[in-house]
């Protein structure tokens, strides 16, 4: 750490032992500060540290010396290099987690979009579907009324025609109609002799 303490103008005893028992307690002040937070927060978070430092110091200096603590700043943190190399792992696989959160959250909503538009998808197939049954079922109604229709007028109209006798046909023969009668006998009666 840096530590610039600006005195007032006046003179102690014994320049060189005070000096050293306030950097002392400067040191010790600063170690207890130092424990109360996570070796991963001097990575993370060096300005709550140094803020709380320089806090601390302020206050202690205020108080025995009348002196303040102008400026404070963590220039560097020395720790076992095993244990800067397992936050330095633990960030990355942090950073991991978080790109692994990431494409998860990106999955999922690929997926439900996937499925909602395979629904919509289904949707419209059953309602195509279901208006093209539909239609098959009124174009054969209407064809089953109209040949209903059809067969009931027939009906009437053969109901509706008298019986006559043969006799009342040829009393109303014209001479048109009786030469066909006759053709017809004709040829009735060589068919008959050319089977015989």
């Amino acid at each position: 750490f840096f530590l610039m303490i600006r005195r007032p103008p006046r003179s102690t005893q014994s320049r060189s032992s005070a000096a050293s028992d306030v950097y002392k307690r400067q040191m010790h002040i600063l170690t207890e500060i130092a424990t109360t937070f996570q070796a991963n927060d001097f990575f993370v978070d060096r300005t709550s540290i140094s803020t709380a430092m320089h806090l601390a110091l302020g206050g202690n200096l205020t108080e025995c010396c009348y002196s303040r603590v102008d400026f404070f700043q963590l220039r560097q943190v020395e720790l076992p290099d095993l244990f800067e190399d397992s936050i330095s792992l633990s960030e990355v696989k942090k950073q991991e987690i978080q790109k692994s959160y990431a494409m998860s959250n990106k999955t999922q909503v690929e997926l439900d979009t996937k499925f909602k538009s395979a629904s919509y998808q289904k949707n419209i197939t059953i309602n195509l579907a279901e208006g093209d049954a539909a239609a098959i079922v009124n174009v054969s109604s209407a064809n089953a009324t109209a040949f209903k229709v059809v067969q009931i007028a027939q009906g009437e109209r053969l109901a509706s025609m008298k019986t006559v006798s043969y006799t009342h046909l040829r009393a109303h023969e014209t001479p048109e109609h009786l030469v066909c009668r006759l053709l017809l006998e004709k040829k009735k009666i060589i068919n008959i002799h050319i089977i015989i």
